[in-house]
C-alpha cells in the first residue's frame, strides 16, 4: 500500500493539518478528527463515504456535518489537497 499526504483547509484557506494515509478509511477518520479539532466540535460526520483515489493528485473540497452538544448542525466546507512528494 502506498502512504499519500494531503494538506487541508477551512473555508478561509487556514490549514487545518496535514495527514497522511494509506487507505479510505484512514483519509476519513483522520479529516473528521481533523476537523474536530481545528473547529473545536464534538463530531464531525460525512454524508457519504470518501475513496481515497478520487483524491490522489487532486484537489477536492468536501462539505462535513458537525455537532456541539445538542445544538443543530453545522456545515464547513474543507479543502483537501494532494501534496506530491518525490522520493529521491
Amino acid at each position: 500500500m502506498n502512504t499519500h499526504y494531503f494538506t487541508i483547509t477551512d473555508e478561509e484557506g487556514r490549514t487545518a493539518g496535514v495527514i497522511k494515509a494509506t487507505t479510505s478509511r484512514d483519509l476519513e477518520s483522520l479529516i473528521m478528527n481533523c476537523t474536530i479539532e481545528h473547529h473545536c466540535v464534538d463530531d464531525a460526520a460525512l454524508s457519504t463515504s470518501l475513496n481515497i483515489d478520487d483524491f490522489k493528485g487532486q484537489d477536492k473540497t468536501i462539505t462535513v456535518k458537525c455537532f456541539i452538544g445538542d445544538d443543530p448542525e453545522i456545515f464547513y466546507d474543507m479543502r483537501i489537497e494532494s501534496v506530491v512528494l518525490y522520493e529521491i
